[in-house]
């Protein structure tokens, strides 16, 4: 299968590294992780993923007095504050918040627009939205490629449907096709809204408008993850 750690491998193998110094092992977590982390062998354990997971093997290695390395969920936020130079933020955004069909725990989720301004953003952004090309990715032409597996996709489609029902304006909804989940914009969420403060591992965008800077701090901290974030401002005092 094409993953990530293969490909780096492969980079280290045609650079000249010997042969077993780097071991990239695919196969089921469920097979392997237990088993990897009990191991007298390795004495640090790193890993990049859910918070759930993260849970696991934290508890798992502390029982086998291994220190870990955990880097969990997130559900970032893009600040656009009414000085800001709009063209570049809905780039900023649109790259952010997309790029690996949104799969990935830095990308920024939320994205918070001054009321000022927030008319102009979104109409620029959905537009910039609606001009993805969502499939194949071995098209050059291809913006966004399919999600992990069809479960995720599934996943996907349930939280925007919910999130509809509860009173969420999709401004631009894609199509599922496969794993291929369609880049999508929603507004109009509720503060308690769930998607404000889970990991979405998609191609999901979430515009809110903001009063004020003051009232922008309170919605980006309003939540338990801070991996990144991001303030565009024509004023960097």
């Amino acid at each position: 299968p094409v993953v990530g750690g293969g490909l780096i491998a492969k980079i280290f193998e045609d650079a000249g590294l010997p042969a077993g110094l780097l071991n990239v092992v695919i196969t089921d977590s469920a097979e392997i992780g237990d088993a990897f982390i009990e191991h007298p062998v390795p004495r640090v354990i790193s890993f990049s993923g859910s918070e759930r997971v993260g849970r696991h093997i934290a508890a798992t290695a502390a029982g086998a007095f291994k220190r870990t390395v955990l880097e969990l969920g997130g559900n970032s936020a893009l600040v656009v504050l009414a000085d800001a130079d709009i063209d570049h933020a809905v780039r900023a955004a649109l790259f952010s918040r997309f790029v690996y069909q949104g799969q990935t725990c830095l990308a920024a989720t939320r994205i918070l627009v001054d009321r000022a301004v927030a008319a102009e953003f979104t109409e620029k952004f959905v537009t910039g939205v609606a001009a993805l090309r969502a499939g194949d990715p071995r098209d050059p032409e291809t913006s966004i490629g399919p999600v992990i597996n069809a479960f995720q996709a599934d996943a996907l489609n349930t939280l925007v449907d919910r999130a509809i029902a509860d009173g969420a304006t999709a401004l631009h909804q894609g199509r599922t096709v496969g794993n291929v989940f369609g880049p999508t914009v929603l507004t109009g969420l509720a503060e308690d809204s769930p998607l404000l403060r889970q990991e979405i591992l998609g191609p999901v965008a979430l515009l809110m408008a903001f009063d004020g800077e003051e009232e922008a701090v309170r919605i980006v901290n309003d939540g338990p993850y801070g991996l990144s974030g991001a303030v565009h401002t024509g004023d960097v005092e």
